[in-house]
């Protein structure tokens, strides 16, 4: 009989290589979502990828995605030629995990415009946050652990323990990519609502753009108020308080950022 730490553990190895097909089969449903916008995600952005070319490359990612999440769901599975699919997926499995932390982290580090892409749906990730990076994280370990566990595979699927491990990997993963805050009509929080739209303004590519600081101010350098279901943030300049940048911020329907900015030169 299999111990019940190893079925658990199977479970949540499971659970990411669901999340990682998931993944996959999102781009491949959706693959013109980012060539008609004319934009593109934070990785093609990150490496250098036009919006033309992001479309055929985020395809790819999905073809191996779903291929890589098959197997890893193969080898804890009783069937032929399953310690050959139990290495092949973990490897796949650990080599994709550090990548999306290595291009997420980079892709944050360097405030690169767009989301990660992972799952295309009504609320997409707009821009690359802790939780992203964290879900590379969680994708990476079970990556490893599905690697370096030697004992005891394939799992039985019919177990409550196993059961168990994939639904509390199943939880984490979608904490680290459902959008958790309820909103208003104006897809304002509900709670906190100035700091997030402060954080969502100091994370736009046209705040950097406008003020050419690549570390937000504190939230005391700015004077804000609200104009309907838009924010306004005034950042007065250093040397003339009188005048400076009025940055409106808003939500759209889909929860997308929108910023203006206004020079004030009195």
């Amino acid at each position: 009989m299999i111990p019940a730490g190893p079925q658990f553990l199977s479970g949540t190895i499971a659970s990411c290589a669901a999340l990682l097909f998931v993944a996959g089969a999102s781009k491949l449903r959706a693959p013109g979502a980012a060539g008609a916008r004319g934009t593109s995600s934070a990785a093609c952005t990150l490496l250098g990828i036009s919006p033309r070319w992001c479309q055929p490359a985020e395809a790819v990612a999905g073809v191996t995605e779903c291929a890589v999440g098959s197997v890893v769901c193969l080898g804890l599975l009783p069937v032929g030629g399953g310690a050959i699919l139990r290495v092949a997926g973990g490897a796949a499995l650990t080599a994709l995990g550090l990548a999306f932390i290595t291009v997420t982290s980079c892709a944050r580090a360097k405030r690169a415009p767009g989301g990660c892409g992972c799952v295309r749906w009504k609320h997409a990730e707009q821009r690359i946050t802790r939780r992203t990076i964290t879900r590379a994280c969680l994708v990476f370990a079970a990556g490893l652990a599905d690697l370096l566990a030697i004992s005891p595979r394939p799992g039985n699927v019919t177990s409550g323990w196993f059961g168990l491990g994939a639904v509390v990997g199943t939880c984490l993963l979608l904490v680290m990519t459902v959008r958790m805050m309820p909103r208003t009509r104006c897809q304002r929080r509900l709670w906190w609502p100035t700091r997030d739209a402060l954080h969502a303004l100091t994370g736009h590519p046209v705040f950097a753009a406008i003020t050419g600081k690549t570390v937000a101010p504190a939230r005391s350098a700015f004077t804000h108020s609200r104009d309907g279901c838009a924010d306004l943030f005034f950042l007065p300049d250093p040397a003339d308080p009188g005048n400076g940048t009025m940055f409106q911020v808003s939500r759209e329907a889909n929860g997308a950022v929108a910023v203006l900015a206004t020079i004030r030169n009195q």
